[in-house]
């Protein structure tokens, strides 16, 4: 090759070499920054979960601090207790069982101290018998075209003490009162025009104050409050108007219902807040084709009730929790039984339960749940000694967020003979009182 050749070539050659080295460090260069770009970005999501898991973490210790205690005592004598067969000595079906105390959801026999001739009343059983003689009828309208124009008034009206049921028939509109129904007005029925037609509707909130400046606290703060037995509630609607609270908000609790009375029965009836809607507080009662709406524990207390076809709607913006159930002794035969109903809404991450009391008891049977619920299910209240007393399970539910793979290893998956006790009426003793109630599972 003629000098002139090769040196023409070795620098062609050179500049095809220089070329492919500097192809090669684009391309090393591009990699590193991809690379570079998808490290940030998974310490931005591993930020972001963990924000959330702060988040979350925050949320539960100052719900737990923020709920309110019972306002009233059970005081009187249990005249008319009777036995619920409640689950005692119930077995696990997963591989995570751990040993629980012996005196977990046990019903107890007798309530009385050695050598005691009374009982204690642990289970609110009313005293009343049932109503007897010819029903009143009142009716109250607030455009005048009835009895009276105020629920109140017509309340008002009602002689205490009687032994007759007081049909108290509430015509369409939007009735705006704080309500309350005292304990010498037993036998008392609000039939209105239906649950969209019918509304009983307040705003206080727990740090509310009353005429006297004390403070309303949880108990006070109920649209409606109901301290009557053998109450009957048909086709109304319940609501608090107050805004919802941000999480961990302090005294914001606002009840729609509040029920403290024995043999109480609610059909086709909604319930409309945010953070404690329904104060189920004490007594048995009977939920059946309702809807229950709201955001952090908004069915809680210490009732022992069944609600049948029911639509637990969950409405908060971001954490929740469904129900708060305050069953403090083994020997309390109370608790909450969700059969045939439906839980959706639109918060992100909610609790199907919490433990507000030592013993709490909540059973799940029949139910859709859909994927708005967390994986875990269930919440010990922040106090992780309760984790071996009580008893939250599922029996035969479905949707994406029934899945019980991921649920805590102190929640029952249930048999057949667990899940027994709390799929019919027998639970709150209802044959012997409800004169309505459906009486087969819909099995769906």
């Amino acid at each position: 090759m003629a000098p002139g050749r090769a040196t023409n070539y070795r620098n062609r050659y050179g500049v095809v070499w220089c070329v492919v080295v500097l192809a090669m460090m684009l391309q090393l260069l591009v990699a590193l920054s991809a690379n570079v770009v998808a490290s940030s970005q998974a310490e931005d999501a591993a930020s972001e979960i963990a924000a959330n898991n702060d988040q979350f973490t925050q949320w539960l210790q100052a719900m737990a601090e923020t709920s309110d205690s019972d306002e009233a005592t059970d005081s009187s004598n249990d005249n008319n207790f009777s036995n619920l067969a409640a689950s005692s000595g119930h077995a696990r079906t997963d591989n995570k069982a751990h040993k629980r105390s012996k005196h977990s959801a046990r019903s107890s026999g007798s309530h009385s101290s050695k050598g005691s001739k009374t009982k204690e009343n642990y289970d609110s059983i009313g005293v009343l018998p049932p109503p007897t003689g010819k029903p009143v009828k009142i009716t109250v309208s607030k455009h005048g075209k009835g009895d009276y124009k105020t629920i109140n008034e017509a309340l008002n009206s009602i002689k205490p003490n009687a032994n007759h049921r007081t049909i108290i028939k509430i015509k369409a509109g939007v009735y705006k009162e704080k309500v309350t129904i005292n304990s010498t007005q037993p036998y008392i029925t609000l039939l209105g025009a239906g649950m969209n037609q019918t509304i009983i509707t307040w705003g206080d909130v727990a740090g509310d104050f009353d005429d006297s400046d004390v403070l309303l606290k949880t108990f006070r703060s109920a649209t409606v409050g109901i301290n009557s037995e053998w109450f009957i509630a048909k086709g109304i609607q319940f609501r608090n108007s107050a805004p919802q609270p941000a999480p961990g908000a302090i005294l914001k609790q606002a009840v729609a219902m509040r029920i403290s009375a024995d043999r109480a029965a609610f059909y086709n009836c909604s319930f409309y807040g945010y953070q404690d809607t329904l104060y189920d507080h004490r007594g048995r009662h009977y939920f059946e084709n309702s809807l229950i709406a709201g955001s952090i524990d908004f069915i809680f207390g210490n009732g022992r009730s069944l609600y049948r076809n029911c639509h637990l709607l969950e409405v908060a913006d971001s954490f929740g929790s469904l129900a708060a159930q305050k069953r403090n002794e083994s020997r309390m035969h109370t608790g909450f039984s969700f059969l045939d109903c439906k839980v959706d809404g639109t918060g992100i991450q909610i609790f199907l339960g919490r433990a507000w009391g030592n013993f709490s008891r909540t059973v799940y049977a029949y139910t859709y749940m859909n994927d708005i619920i967390y994986s875990g299910g269930w919440s010990d209240f922040g106090f992780p000694q309760r984790d071996h007393e009580v008893f939250f399970g599922q029996y035969k539910c479905w949707g994406a967020g029934a899945n019980t793979t991921q649920r805590v290893p102190w929640a029952y998956n249930l048999t057949p003979a667990q899940a027994k006790p709390f799929l019919s009426v027998n639970f709150i003793n209802g044959k012997s009182w409800l004169k309505s109630y459906i009486k087969t599972p819909k099995y769906t």
